[in-house]
């Protein structure tokens, strides 16, 4: 790919996914999503665009009965997405703050697109570092041949295919759906104690000053003691609650996966879904990593509200607008 156009990145929400595989199968003819699919499918082929899929979209996937219509989609979806995947969040948070930690002393930051979006099973279920063998049996250069041949025959779309339809347990299993049921009532159970609070400002503060102690901290602290700095040169003694956001927002992952949670939380009549826990996933990366992304309304509606979209730079859709994504994909063409 040409290092000075680098391609932009477009992530669909699951129900898109299903929507723009309908055009393409035929079941929907509507000529405004045909010319748009077509325009994606040009833009991809000439490396212009990059459509990656993750964890959440093949759960989803898992959610149709039928394998017919399963296979179908999955096909199409690995058509356009060639197989590019991101990893999940949870392990890009250190590198959000190795990259603050950076900037604040004058450093170039790391490249985490680069880090977390790629062609591989070991995006899409890991943490993008290759497979590897091991071996004090076999010559070094042997086991090196054994692992390039590893890493290219995972890092193609058919292996992520043969992923998405024949290895159903990693994505939806009992197991899994019951972790996720545990964690939706412990997220009502937080819910309910933080609304304890009638204040609503010092509810929201008493949230982040949780979010900051439980999540950023104890890794600060950890990369402090191995990069032998203070912790007062990341967050300074008496620093104030508006330098505090400030801070919190040059963490993109960490900030957006934050707004997304508590202003979901702040709709005390709206019960938690499971979801919810997928969309936030998804969407607490490419928010803030994906030049364009068209997901559910409801949240997209709350990262426009906390406005995630000017704050880093994405142009955010839902199905009720999708067409409007023709002119942006126009202007990449150009």
């Amino acid at each position: 790919m040409n290092a000075h156009n680098p391609p932009k990145y477009l992530y669909l929400d699951q129900n898109i996914w299903i929507y723009l595989g309908q055009v393409h199968y035929g079941i929907n003819n509507d000529k405004n999503l045909v010319r748009i699919l077509e325009k994606i499918k040009r833009l991809v082929d000439d490396n212009k665009l990059i459509v990656p899929i993750n964890v959440t979209n093949v759960v989803e996937l898992y959610k149709a009965s039928d394998s017919g219509k399963r296979e179908r989609l999955a096909k199409f979806m690995i058509s356009i997405s060639k197989g590019y995947c991101f990893i999940q969040f949870v392990y890009l948070t250190e590198v959000e703050i190795i990259n603050l930690i950076r900037k604040i002393f004058g450093l170039s930051e790391l490249n985490i697109q680069e880090q977390a979006i790629g062609q591989g099973t070991h995006f899409l279920i890991a943490e993008g570092i290759p497979p590897r063998l091991t071996s004090d049996k076999l010559d070094d250069s042997i086991l090196q041949l054994m692992n390039e041949h590893l890493v290219r025959t995972q890092s193609t779309p058919e292996a992520i295919l043969d992923l998405m339809l024949n290895h159903r347990s990693i994505f939806f299993n009992n197991k899994n759906e019951k972790l996720f049921d545990s964690m939706v009532n412990e997220i009502e159970t937080i819910r309910n104690d933080e609304y304890k609070i009638k204040d609503k400002n010092y509810r929201h503060k008493v949230r982040i000053a949780k979010y900051i102690m439980q999540i950023i901290n104890p890794v600060l602290a950890e990369l402090c003691v191995e990069y032998r700095f203070p912790p007062s040169a990341i967050i300074p003694q008496g620093i104030t609650f508006k330098q505090i956001m400030k801070l919190f927002k040059e963490l993109p992952i960490l900030y957006t996966f934050f707004c997304l949670t508590s202003e979901r939380d702040r709709i005390p009549n709206r019960p938690i879904q499971k979801n919810d826990i997928y969309d936030i996933a998804s969407l607490s990366f490419a928010i803030p990593y994906c030049d364009y992304v068209v997901g559910e309304r409801f949240f997209i509606s709350i990262a426009k509200k906390k406005n995630l979209d000017k704050l880093y730079n994405t142009i955010l859709l839902t199905k009720s607008n999708f067409n409007d994504l023709e002119s942006y994909l126009d202007k990449i063409q150009s």
